[in-house]
């Protein structure tokens, strides 16, 4: 069930071109820039012998091209969560960067605005491996990318108590 930020997301490639084409080429866009990030990842990480099976892994599997070219609920998350996984693996690596760390919980809240699924796994595997690992650190910017985080859920926040919790309680009516 996508989110208010998948439409909102798609919306701006529609002012532009106004087809329904070219919000396929956007979902197109996002997804081979994702798949790119997370190859050149893999090249530099394990070599080029990791980057060609990676590339292969990914631009072969069948669930992968369908949901990128998928024309009426194209994926959107993928870039998302391939920054998510960059920004979480340089930190694992110990690249102390106050940009990573801020980063992250804004992407999370992208992502859960994409897909409500992410809302339940995302964030809270987010903030579980930060408490966890990323002890002894500069916490300032953690809590701004939460304020960053709380700043990007505003507006679905007003237009859900604008409804009377209507989202929210056809979310809680499929997980429970």
């Amino acid at each position: 069930m996508p989110g208010g930020g998948h439409y909102s997301l798609l919306s701006i490639p529609y002012r532009f071109t106004r087809s329904f084409y070219g919000l396929q080429a956007f979902a197109l866009l996002l997804a081979v820039l994702a798949t790119g990030l997370l190859v050149r990842h893999a090249w530099v990480q394990g070599g080029p012998a990791l980057g060609v099976f990676y590339a292969a892994a990914l631009c072969f599997n069948p669930y992968f091209v369908f949901m990128s070219s998928n024309f009426w609920n194209p994926h959107l998350l993928l870039l998302f969560l391939a920054l998510i996984f960059l920004a979480r693996s340089a930190l694992a690596q110990g690249r102390d960067s106050p940009l990573l760390l801020f980063a992250l919980l804004p992407l999370a809240a992208i992502c859960a605005q994409l897909h409500f699924i992410t809302l339940f796994i995302v964030p809270p595997a987010l903030l579980l491996y930060l408490l966890l690992f990323y002890r002894g650190r500069n916490w300032k910017w953690f809590w701004l990318g939460l304020a960053g985080a709380a700043a990007l859920f505003l507006p679905y926040l007003i237009e859900e108590i604008q409804h009377g919790f209507t989202n929210t309680r056809a979310m809680q009516l499929m997980t429970g």
